[in-house]
């Protein structure tokens, strides 16, 4: 995906080569063709039923369990997903859920109003 604003070139992190307007805007490149990304977002049920908490997951060093592990590795960043220039430099952030179609668990949908509000 590739964000451009006042003739700036911009790139998302995860996206190959960086593409300016002109190149967007060539007819070369012009196809009518539109994407759609889904995102199935979803975490099973980790409580310990008896504690009603989730234990150590040992697997999902250094975090405390893999909810927690793939929060900071994939939720969270979606949400806050950096704009970089050609030079590495964050130029903007940008709300990647915006620009998807997704659907998210009920498990983890409760796990991410109890440990981050903003997120959820």
């Amino acid at each position: 995906m590739v964000y451009l604003s006042q003739n700036k070139t911009a790139q998302h992190p995860l996206s190959g080569p960086t593409v300016t307007a002109a190149t967007l805007m060539s007819p070369a490149t012009a196809t009518g063709v539109c994407v759609t990304v889904h995102g199935h977002f979803y975490q099973p049920p980790r409580e310990n039923p008896y504690l009603d908490a989730i234990e150590r997951q040992a697997s999902a060093s250094p975090a405390h369990d893999w909810n927690e592990r793939i929060y900071h590795e994939c939720y969270r960043p979606n949400a806050f997903a950096r704009i970089l220039n050609d030079r590495g430099e964050v130029t903007g952030i940008v709300n990647n859920y915006e620009y998807l179609s997704f659907n998210i668990g009920p498990t983890l949908m409760s796990w991410l109003s109890r440990y981050d509000s903003v997120v959820y």
